[in-house]
């Protein structure tokens, strides 16, 4: 197990921030730490580490005797260092950026540059100074939409990941605004190699800023594999005889079970016969492919050797089941990654293989919490709490005396037509409203609270003159997707299929409710545009056309895209 620890903390000079940082070394047992306090002098960095526990120190990055940390480079906003630890080398970035948006630029240039040389699986942490969709601040004035922008589009051209965190979602904290500026960033690399990386934000002491924690640990437990359905298994010959063979097979011992009893028992014997099937003859996909791509070489060397049309014979059938393999490969990793949005996609399972990897990060569990309130990090005591808590949940008696009465609410919906979801309804005071009426009313009515602005049935409701802020949620839906998407494993025809079926689409309720800015509508395009102009290649950024010029029908030479100033427009007939 590897920990580490970042922290931009403030006076490190001072007594207690200092028994506070080795506390923290101490409980999580931490070999790696890094500080991102520009004040130390390089005549204290030595007894800093002394008083902390380290032996080694650079440019306030402390480290214990069985890491071994070399640097690449020091820059004033960020240091790269190449880390091993138990024969696992990596890359890793600190970064310590810049308050202004035009000396953040130097940043982001410099991450870039590091992303086309970097070989190793990467990480970058420490404190951005910006955030990168408006979810992510609360309080304070206006967000600067260029800053995020500047941060999302690094992202997307270094391919980092933001697997997620467990703590407070604010990192940062100073009178009224609550920002996550801090952040710890992997590339598919880290992920391929380390899937049960776990961030956490650990509360904020001595300091406005939350120290970063990093766990890396392998997987410790070996779960049953559960029975899935693969929808790959319909390619398959005899799939549909074998199911259809045991559906209409009697019920063993009694055949006159009927209802949803006759459904189990059939459902639960087609589920044994499958597993059967799956094993004896369907078998691994992945050994199939191999044992037909040795067949189609073999026969390939005989068509050479002697051509003749018995072995062409041979050889097209051995192709024709290749490709049905390849076929239910794909299908096999769609399934796996969820992946329900592509119509028409790339036949490339690198794509694919990335997608799961990404979502069992995001997915994992950390942590959960037990019934007195405390938490648990360990593995196997997540699973039996889940366990626990379930099993309570689905066999006490009070929750069946709920259930009746959600049958009774049920049946007033039924009957009238009306119902409440409390948990959805709330009440809008003005400002005049005393707090303890407030508080009157969400104890009688169980409603809560609502401000404006907000969006009912995905229509934004604000009062007094519209403005840009509205849109955020659009911008930031996606956004997520461009950093969820790994652009490298797509060609253009793959980006284009995405951006026809799935980006296009996103804005077209928001523009039928309310008329977008123009403003907006750019910054839509240049999302776009960078999407389907970032090939394969790590270092190419060049957008060789701007959206508006790709915009139009094939038979004009454009690509068939809808350009968001169109879309807007031929919407504003409906308002």
């Amino acid at each position: 197990m590897f920990s580490a620890i970042i922290w931009n903390v403030r006076g490190i000079g001072c007594t207690s921030t200092r028994l506070r940082v080795k506390n923290l070394c101490r409980i999580h047992n931490i070999p790696l730490l890094v500080l991102l306090e520009p004040l130390i002098a390089n005549d204290k960095l030595l007894s800093t580490a002394k008083f902390l526990g380290f032996k080694h120190s650079v440019s306030n990055v402390f480290w214990k005797d069985y890491v071994r940390v070399d640097i690449i480079g020091d820059f004033t906003q960020v240091m790269h260092y190449n880390i091993e630890l138990f024969n696992y080398q990596c890359c890793a970035s600190f970064v310590y950026t810049a308050t202004s948006r035009h000396t953040r630029q130097i940043l982001w240039e410099q991450l870039s540059h590091f992303h086309t040389l970097c070989i190793l699986p990467w990480f970058v942490g420490g404190d951005f100074n910006t955030i990168s969709n408006p979810s992510e601040r609360l309080g304070g004035a206006s967000q600067i939409y260029q800053s995020m922008e500047d941060f999302n589009n690094v992202i997307m051209d270094c391919n980092l990941l933001d697997i997620g965190f467990s703590g407070d979602r604010f990192t940062w904290h100073r009178g009224h605004l609550w920002q996550r500026l801090d952040r710890v960033l992997f590339n598919d690399l880290w992920i391929n190699s380390c899937e049960s990386t776990n961030v956490f934000h650990l509360s904020r002491t001595l300091s406005d800023h939350s120290p970063l924690l990093i766990n890396i640990k392998p997987m410790q437990l070996n779960f049953l594999a559960q029975f899935r359905f693969q929808n790959m298994w319909m390619l398959h010959d005899n799939f549909m005889e074998v199911v259809k063979t045991n559906w209409l097979a009697p019920i063993y011992p009694n055949n006159t079970i009927s209802g949803m009893k006759r459904l189990w028992l059939k459902l639960k014997r087609l589920k044994t016969v499958l597993k059967w099937w799956n094993h004896h003859v369907f078998k691994n996909l992945f050994t199939n492919i191999l044992n037909a791509e040795d067949k189609v070489n073999n026969f390939e060397k005989q068509c050479q050797l002697l051509p003749s049309e018995d072995n062409f014979i041979l050889l097209r059938e051995a192709k024709v089941i290749l490709s049905n393999l390849q076929a239910q490969e794909e299908i096999f990793w769609k399934q796996k990654a969820a992946v329900k949005h592509l119509v028409e996609g790339d036949n490339n399972t690198k794509y694919f293989h990335a997608l799961v990897k990404r979502k069992r990060a995001i997915n994992r569990i950390q942590k959960i919490n037990r019934e007195d309130g405390s938490s648990s990090e360990n593995e196997t005591e997540i699973v039996e709490l889940a366990v626990h808590y379930f099993q309570n949940l689905l066999t006490n008696l009070l929750v069946l005396r709920y259930l009746l009465i959600l049958i009774l609410f049920l049946h007033f919906e039924f009957v009238s037509g009306l119902a409440l979801n409390k948990h959805k309804c709330f009440f809008i005071p003005t400002k005049k409203v005393p707090l303890s009426r407030i508080r009157d009313i969400k104890i009688l009515t169980g409603f809560s609270q609502g401000f404006l602005p907000l969006k009912y049935l995905g229509v934004p409701l604000f009062k007094g003159r519209k403005k840009s802020f509205l849109f955020d949620d659009l911008i930031s839906s996606l956004q997520k997707r461009f950093l969820y998407w790994d652009s490298n494993f797509l060609s253009f025809g793959g980006r284009l299929t995405l951006i026809k079926s799935v980006l296009c689409s996103i804005p077209i309720y928001s523009f039928q409710t309310l008329f977008p800015f123009q403003v907006v509508c750019n910054r839509i395009n240049r999302l776009i545009n960078r999407f389907f102009w970032k090939g394969a290649s790590n270092n190419s950024k060049i957008l060789w056309a701007s959206w508006d010029n790709c915009c139009g029908v094939l038979e004009e030479g454009a690509l068939g895209c809808k350009s968001m100033h169109d879309l807007a427009y031929s919407f504003s007939v409906m308002l």
